[in-house]
C-alpha cells in the first residue's frame, strides 16, 4: 500500500514535468462525456496546479537528494516536512476548489458501469505537444484512462482532506513532539500530575515505599466517575486521546482500498500481463519518461494476486479463512467491512484472539480513554497482604506483582492455566477477547 501512495505522489510529480501551457487548450479531444470530464484535463494543464506539484515534489523528493522522504527520516526533519506541505496547500486555496470540482467528477465516472472503459484521447497539437515533452515518437492514441482517472481522484482526495484537516494534523503532530518531551503535565490531568509529583517515595525493599503507593493508586483512582477503579480518565486528559473526524478519516481509508481494488480491475481488464494498454496513458508515458519499455512490468497491482501463507497461524476475517488467499480477496473484504463490521479471529496452539470493529456504530469523535482498562483498587491491598517488599529484587516478587495485577484487572481473569483477556471501547464498537494458554 505504501508503494502505491508513493506512485502517486510520482505520478504527479509527472505532470509538472510536462509543459502544458504549450498545449492549446481548443485542441480536439475526442470521447469527452460532458464539459465535466473536460474540466479535469483543463485543471491539470492549469499554470497554478503545475506550479503547486512542482513545488510538492520539492518537498517531498527535493533535487539534492535522490530518495523521498519516508517517515524514518529525522524526527525533526518530518515536523519541517510536514509544515512546509500544509503551508503549501494553504498557499493554493483556488486551487482546493478546483480539486474539489474535480472529484465531484470523478466520483461520477467511478459510479459508471462502463467505467474501465473511460478514455480522453489527445489529438492534433495536444497530441503532439505531450509527445514532444516526453520525447517520445509513436503512432499510439495518447489518452487518459481510467487507470489515470483512479490516481487522480486519490491524489486529489489526499490534497483536500489534508487541507481541511490542516490543524488536527497539526495539533497531533504538536502532540507527539510533546510527549517525546517528556512534558508530563501535557497529557495528566491537573490532579493527576499534582499528586504524582507531589508524592515521594522511600526504597522498594520496603513497606513504606508500597504504603504510599496504595495512598497514591487510591487517591489517583477516585478523580474520576469509578472511584475504585484506577483508569485512564483518571490519568490523562482528553487533548491527546480525542480524535475528531474518524468517519472522514475511515472515507479516506476506504478511497484508498477502492482505488486500490480499482486499479487492479483495471490492469485486469484492459491491459496485457505487464500493465499496458493498447494506447499511451499518463502513467505508461510516466515509466517510460523515467526508463521503462514495453517489456517492462508496469502494473501496479501486480503484487495483489501473491497469495497469502500464514504459517502456524490460523486467520479468518468475517469468517473467511485467508490462508492461501490473494491479497486482492483480502483487500475486498477488508474494504466491505468498513460498511458494517470487521471481525479478525486468530488462533495458535496456545493462543486465540478476535478483534471486533464496528465501524457503523464508532463514536465521532472518539476519545481512546473511553474502554475498560482499569487497575481495582484490591490490587495494591493485595501487594501489601502479600509483603512484597520482603521479596523485592526476587523472582518472587515478579510473580506476586503478575498475579496480584491478573486478579484486579478489569479486563482479565486468571484461573492458574488461562489468561482471559476482554477489552471493551469506543462505544463498545470495538471488543478484544484474547485467551493465552499457560499450560
Amino acid at each position: 500500500m505504501k508503494k502505491f501512495l508513493v506512485i502517486i505522489s510520482l505520478l504527479f510529480i509527472l505532470f509538472g514535468c510536462v509543459n502544458f501551457n504549450e498545449i492549446p487548450t481548443n485542441s480536439e479531444i475526442s470521447n469527452l462525456s460532458s464539459d465535466e470530464t473536460s474540466y479535469i484535463a483543463s485543471v491539470v494543464i492549469d499554470d497554478e496546479t503545475q506550479n503547486f506539484i512542482a513545488e510538492l515534489s520539492e518537498i517531498i523528493a527535493p533535487k539534492s537528494t535522490t530518495e523521498m522522504h519516508t517517515f524514518s527520516t529525522e524526527e525533526e526533519q518530518m515536523e519541517d516536512i510536514i509544515e512546509n506541505i500544509l503551508e503549501l496547500i494553504e498557499e493554493h486555496p483556488n486551487l482546493i476548489e478546483k480539486f474539489k470540482k474535480i472529484l465531484e467528477t470523478t466520483n461520477k465516472i467511478r459510479e459508471k458501469e462502463d467505467r474501465l472503459d473511460f478514455k480522453v484521447v489527445f489529438k492534433k497539437e495536444a497530441r503532439e505537444k505531450i509527445l514532444n515533452a516526453f520525447n517520445i515518437e509513436t503512432d499510439k492514441e495518447i489518452a487518459m484512462d481510467y487507470r489515470d482517472v483512479v490516481i487522480l481522484h486519490t491524489f486529489t482526495t489526499y490534497i483536500v482532506k489534508t487541507y481541511e484537516k490542516r490543524e488536527r494534523i497539526r495539533n497531533y503532530v504538536k502532540s507527539v513532539k510533546n510527549a517525546k518531551t517528556g512534558k508530563i503535565d501535557t497529557f495528566l490531568t491537573s490532579q493527576a500530575s499534582n499528586l504524582i509529583l507531589n508524592t515521594s517515595f522511600a526504597e522498594p525493599n520496603t513497606q513504606e515505599f508500597w504504603t504510599t503507593l496504595k495512598d497514591l493508586g487510591y487517591q489517583l483512582s477516585e478523580i474520576s466517575e469509578d472511584k475504585d477503579i484506577l483508569d485512564m480518565k483518571d490519568l490523562f486528559t482528553e487533548t491527546p486521546f480525542k480524535v475528531p473526524g474518524i468517519k472522514e478519516e475511515i472515507k479516506i481509508v476506504k478511497t484508498i482500498l477502492d482505488s486500490a481494488i480499482e486499479l487492479y480491475n483495471f490492469e485486469k481488464a484492459k491491459t496485457n500481463e505487464k500493465g499496458w494498454t493498447n494506447w499511451y496513458s499518463f502513467f505508461e508515458l510516466f515509466a517510460l519518461k523515467f526508463g521503462a519499455t514495453e517489456d517492462s512490468d508496469i502494473r501496479i497491482g501486480k503484487e495483489l494476486d501473491e497469495k497469502i501463507d500464514t504459517e502456524n497461524t490460523d486467520i479468518k476475517i468475517n469468517g473467511t479463512q485467508i490462508n492461501n488467499k490473494a491479497y486482492i480477496d483480502i483487500l475486498k473484504e477488508l474494504n466491505h467491512s468498513l460498511d458494517s463490521k470487521l471481525v479478525i479471529e486468530a488462533s495458535q496452539t496456545t493462543f486465540s484472539a478476535t478483534l471486533t470493529i464496528d465501524f457503523k456504530n464508532l463514536p465521532d469523535p472518539i476519545d481512546l480513554r473511553d474502554n475498560n482498562l482499569g487497575i481495582k483498587k484490591s490490587f495494591f491491598d493485595s501487594l501489601l497482604e502479600q509483603k512484597i517488599w520482603n521479596y523485592w529484587g526476587t523472582e518472587e516478587s515478579l510473580y506476586i506483582l503478575l498475579n496480584s495485577l491478573l486478579n484486579n484487572t478489569t479486563f482479565t481473569t486468571f484461573d492458574g492455566e488461562n489468561i482471559q483477556i476482554t477489552i471493551k471501547g469506543l462505544n463498545n464498537a470495538l471488543k478484544i477477547d484474547a485467551i493465552l494458554k499457560l499450560q
